[in-house]
């Protein structure tokens, strides 16, 4: 398996550097989620568990398996959305008025 997505991955990686190098915009929905990034990291775990227990509640064991990793991946970026905007970005707003005050300069 890694053998079969190292190639493609570097190319999408490598594809991605070459387009941001010669001045090609990101689409919207990349750039959102490149700004959820961080908050997908730290959340997705407990999304994952959560999402599983209330799929096992609900009894929903029995669909498949597609559908499944669909759900845990929308209920992912939902989670990690919220966290983003309600957590991640006021702190990131406090973090730069605070540095505002502690450096004259604006932090620079």
């Amino acid at each position: 398996r890694v053998i079969r997505l190292t190639g493609p991955a570097c190319a999408l990686i490598l594809g991605a550097a070459w387009l941001d190098r010669h001045g090609a915009v990101a689409p919207s929905f990349a750039v959102t989620l490149g700004d959820w990034s961080y908050s997908l990291y730290l959340t997705h775990i407990l999304s994952l568990v959560l999402m599983g227990r209330l799929w096992t509640l609900a009894g929903l064991n029995d669909l498949p398996a597609p559908i499944l990793i669909i759900a845990l991946i929308l209920f992912s970026l939902i989670v990690a959305g919220l966290t983003y905007y309600l957590i991640e970005r006021p702190l990131i707003h406090v973090a730069k008025r605070a540095r505002k005050r502690l450096f004259r300069d604006g932090g620079r």
